[in-house]
C-alpha cells in the first residue's frame, strides 16, 4: 500500500466515523427524540470501537503490504 492509498484511507474513516460521531452528538441534543444516556454512550463506544478496528486493519495491511515490497527488493537486488 502506498502512501497515497493510505492517505485515502484515513481520510475516509475520518469522514465516515466522524460524520458518525456527529450524527451521535446531534441525536443526543434533539429534543423531539428521546434517547437515553445509556442508548447514546452504546451507539458512542459502538462508533470508537468501529473506527479502532478500521484503523488497526489499515495499519496491518500497510505493514504487510511494506514487508512485501521490501521483501521483493532484498529479493532483486541479489
Amino acid at each position: 500500500m502506498d502512501g497515497n492509498t493510505q492517505k485515502a484511507l484515513n481520510l475516509i474513516g475520518i469522514i465516515v466515523f466522524g460524520g458518525w460521531f456527529l450524527t451521535s452528538l446531534i441525536e443526543a441534543s434533539n429534543n423531539s427524540i428521546k434517547y437515553s444516556t445509556y442508548t447514546i454512550w452504546e451507539f458512542r463506544f459502538f462508533i470508537i470501537s468501529c473506527a479502532v478496528i478500521y484503523y488497526l486493519l489499515v495499519y496491518y495491511f500497510n505493514r504487510k503490504s511494506s514487508k512485501k515490497s521490501k521483501s521483493q527488493s532484498e529479493s532483486k537486488a541479489s
